[in-house]
């Protein structure tokens, strides 16, 4: 409040003394605990009185994560490593990248409808996304939801053929040499 940095005790209240006017409370997440979201960061409060209660709605996050997976369950983490998602919703535009595993995560999501996209430029040279790139979910308010992806070896036709835009673009014919 004002400049000077308070924490709430266990039952999430502080006592800050503040003379008569115009305040401006900023409000923001500290240390460990339960994933919320602050519905209003920042708050001015007139005080007329000696004392004045301030309410700062929190609700729970939620979360998406998921994993891009190999279809044949082989071990090859440079085809699932690097992997770029992007997550639309009412948040904007987030992304996120794999890791070794495959696995992703967007953390402290607002509940709301979210599509979840594989970007095809990101995966490797010789793998291709099996089904579909990108899928829609209504995330609940606090709730963890799982979206997967399966991407799969390309052949040597998908190999030479752009992926990024739908396949529109040139094709490289691949022919054997003569003896």
């Amino acid at each position: 409040i004002d400049g000077r940095t308070v924490v709430t005790g266990p039952n999430g209240e502080v006592e800050v003394p503040a003379g008569r006017g115009e305040h401006t409370v900023v409000v923001s997440r500290h240390g460990g605990g339960p994933e919320v979201l602050v519905r209003e960061r920042v708050t001015r409060v007139t005080v007329a009185g000696l004392r004045h209660t301030v309410e700062i709605p929190l609700v729970p996050a939620g979360t998406i994560s998921g994993r891009v997976t190999l279809r044949d369950g082989a071990a090859a983490p440079a085809l699932v490593q690097g992997v770029r998602l992007v997550a639309t919703g009412r948040l904007g535009r987030r992304e996120a990248v794999t890791d070794e595993s495959g696995r992703y995560s967007f953390g402290l999501l607002p509940a709301g409808r979210y599509t979840i996209e594989l970007d095809v430029d990101t995966l490797a040279p010789d793998s291709t996304i099996e089904g579909e790139g990108s899928k829609q979910l209504d995330l609940s308010m606090g709730r963890a939801e799982a979206v997967d992806f399966t991407v799969r070896r390309a052949t040597a036709r998908e190999r030479f053929t752009p992926q990024g835009n739908g396949g529109g673009g040139a094709r490289m014919q691949v022919r054997r040499a003569a003896n």
